[in-house]
């Protein structure tokens, strides 16, 4: 499977797939899911679509500061998930990293969140853990 991953400025597309496969979460740990908030937050990101022969199959958005490039988000469609999706758009994640200067890549996942075994098996160490949420990284280079 090769995707292709473009800037897109498709936030309703990005927000329906990103509370889909969030609500499981959201649920289980008693969160309520703000669309204002996630559309608020959008416009600071860069964002992206990923790309499966021409159809749409899940969003990555980036930010970065002084210390480090933030995936905030990354949401593969449920039938396009365990194909390598995930990997692909994290090296592509790590590329755009390493173009602002950056030399850790970040992200956070919930505890129970099975995509944590694949943040690890592409190099993300958790380096501080709470009653949800893990936070992981990974160095660059």
């Amino acid at each position: 499977m090769n995707p292709i991953i473009t800037p897109t400025k498709n936030m309703f597309y990005a927000q329906r797939l990103s509370q889909k496969n969030m609500a499981v979460y959201y649920s289980r740990h008693e969160l309520a899911w703000d669309s204002e908030r996630f559309f608020r937050n959008w416009n600071e990101l860069e964002n992206y679509e990923i790309l499966v022969k021409n159809r749409t199959v899940g969003i990555l958005s980036l930010s970065s500061d002084d210390i480090a490039c933030y995936i905030r988000d990354l949401q593969v469609e449920p039938g396009f998930q365990g194909r390598g999706i995930g990997s692909i758009t994290i090296n592509y994640a790590v590329s755009r990293a390493r173009t602002y200067g950056s030399r850790l890549l970040r992200l956070c996942a919930f505890v129970d969140n099975p995509a944590v075994a694949l943040y690890e098996r592409v190099g993300f160490c958790i380096v501080k853990a709470d009653k949800n949420t893990l936070y992981m990284e990974r160095n660059i280079y």
